[in-house]
């Protein structure tokens, strides 16, 4: 059997090829970090809460790559994505009638990624399995009805794997899919973010302290510059 896939793989035909790609970004987090925010954040404002903060969930944001490939492929991004945690107050019971509390996260990644080609003509390429290191700086903006502060969580370091599928439809132009899964390589410490909303935590422990990643799907457009 193992015999049978690498004859069909040397079978397939790769071109080099220089490879450009923008579209949209969508990350479907998983944050041990931030879920333990929230819980933490409604926990200490139960009795003045009347709508809970609820995870981040799914950040959206754009991605552009440049590539080489021809047999296995290298290339270099960078995407930002943005999304926003939001909690509701009574304003009778909150210091200046406050009735909101929002957190908006903006993520910066810079990214390094190879993977293996398989192409079946000069229109159509699947690069798998595709293997990523990204860099990420998250920052954040919080807001009440009195009050605006900013502050950043630090460098995430994240690896990804997953693939690229390349769909051409002429004129040089193909649509690009590319699913990946990111997980984090260290915790990350959110006690800024706990600062600058007031939430307290036990600084002698690791509460803060929680993973970044999650599920991204990149979906655009590619030019595909060919040999």
């Amino acid at each position: 059997m193992k015999k049978f896939i690498l004859l069909l793989l040397m079978s397939i035909p790769v071109y080099s090829q220089v490879v450009i790609t923008g579209g949209a970004d969508f990350f479907f987090t998983s944050s041990s970090g931030l879920d333990k925010f929230v819980e933490k954040y409604n926990q200490t404002r139960s009795s003045i809460l009347t709508k809970k903060m609820e995870p981040l969930g799914t950040m959206v944001g754009w991605s552009a790559n440049f590539g080489i490939a021809a047999g296995i492929a290298f290339d270099l991004g960078y995407s930002v994505h943005s999304g926003q945690l939001r909690a509701e107050t009574d304003p009778a019971r909150t210091t200046g009638g406050g009735t909101f509390r929002e957190v908006d996260i903006k993520v910066s990644n810079f990214m390094i990624g190879t993977g293996a080609v398989v192409a079946t003509d000069r229109n159509m390429a699947l690069i798998f399995p595709y293997v990523e290191a990204d860099i990420q700086t998250l920052s954040f903006e919080t807001r009440t009805n009195s009050q605006n502060r900013s502050g950043e969580v630090g460098l995430v370091a994240n690896m990804g794997i997953g693939g690229k599928l390349f769909i051409g439809v002429g004129g040089g132009l193909a649509i690009m899919i590319h699913p990946s899964y990111n997980f984090g390589i260290l915790d990350v410490n959110f006690n800024e973010l706990y600062e600058k909303t007031s939430t307290s935590y036990d600084i002698l422990s690791d509460e803060t302290k929680g993973s970044f990643g999650g599920f991204h799907i990149r979906v655009g457009l590619g030019l595909l510059i060919t040999d």
